[in-house]
């Protein structure tokens, strides 16, 4: 890969990949929600508006121009991701001792990249969506953090394989093509003695989806029908239905020893931040996911799940 004024020329496959708002663009394919034309459309206007604003407005600018969500849920959403570094730290003590390089796949927002800034060598966000890479570093700059940003599907990442020390997978699986293609690009960039951290909404869970607020999320057509009704898309049209067990047996079939499975924890903003009778249930939820025996059943029936994961002694170099 030879790097050009304002691109990245494949030698091997005879593309040219472009550098767009200062951030490198690896996709062949836009993302399930926008084409890629589309999506690098939109991410031109947000770094265009970018310049005029902070990274609290330019999040709010990109739900104002996303007409698949309702007022009160990007409401919920803006909140989530100012908080995003807070809600990060759990995943980060996880993958403690903090040594090397760390990826972030999936990285949306940046909120995981500040907070682990003062614990790695060096920092790399990936992510499929130019859009959400565009506001990260406006995080990035304003939080005074550097990092390497790239846009590129996870199962297609341009590393080198084994490069990363430590990578975080916060809710990504759920939002790829297909599972194991993806976990096996997660596996290809540890080092031998490298972690993964990953977490997931549970379909087995009955209750609100974690991040929607719809009810019954796994039943697929309900919600569809749900949120159509209101003049809406179903925001879980593109989400892939994940379970505990499920992601576990992929993981190791992709070369990865699964350290633990557990429900996925709450830190003291994530309980501070809830709201009405949803505060104890989140005090309750969180007791709970710290109670061994317990947390793992959680796991299997509560709203998220998180699995640690290594590589596998023996898994063969580039694997």
């Amino acid at each position: 890969m030879r790097r050009a004024a304002n691109a990245y020329d494949c030698a091997a496959c005879g593309r040219s990949y472009p550098v767009l708002f200062g951030i490198a663009d690896f996709r062949l394919r836009g993302d399930r929600y926008l084409t890629l034309e589309a999506e690098r459309e939109k991410a031109g206007r947000l770094h265009a508006f970018a310049a005029g604003t902070d990274f609290a407005g330019l999040v709010r600018r990109y739900y104002e121009i996303t007409d698949d969500i309702t007022p009160r849920q990007a409401e919920g959403y803006v909140r989530a991701l100012l908080d995003a570094p807070a809600r990060a730290q759990a995943a980060l003590v996880a993958l403690e001792p903090a040594t090397g390089i760390f990826l972030d796949a999936g990285c949306g927002s940046g909120g995981a990249l500040v907070a682990a800034a003062d614990r790695w060598n060096g920092l790399v966000g990936l992510d499929v969506a130019l859009r959400w890479l565009v506001i990260c570093a406006k995080r990035l700059e304003e939080s005074g953090v550097e990092a390497l940003l790239v846009c590129a599907e996870v199962e297609a990442a341009p590393f080198a394989d084994h490069q990363f020390d430590a990578v975080l997978a916060a809710d990504l699986l759920e939002h790829v093509r297909a599972l194991t293609p993806a976990l096996e690009g997660l596996a290809d960039q540890l080092t031998p003695q490298g972690r993964l951290w990953l977490s997931a909404a549970n379909s087995h869970w009955i209750g609100p989806h974690p991040s929607t607020g719809l009810w019954a999320a796994h039943a697929r057509s309900a919600a569809s029908r749900a949120r159509k009704g209101s003049g809406g898309v179903d925001p879980l049209r593109h989400v892939l239905p994940l379970n505990a067990s499920r992601v576990a047996r992929a993981a190791r079939g992709a070369g990865l020893d699964v350290v633990s499975t557990s429900a996925k924890r709450l830190n003291r903003a994530q309980i501070a931040g809830a709201s009405g009778l949803a505060r104890p249930a989140a005090r309750l939820y969180a007791a709970a996911s710290q109670t061994p025996g317990v947390s793992q059943a959680l796991a299997a029936v509560g709203p998220m799940f998180e699995i640690l994961a290594r590589p596998a002694a023996g898994r063969p170099m580039g694997a």
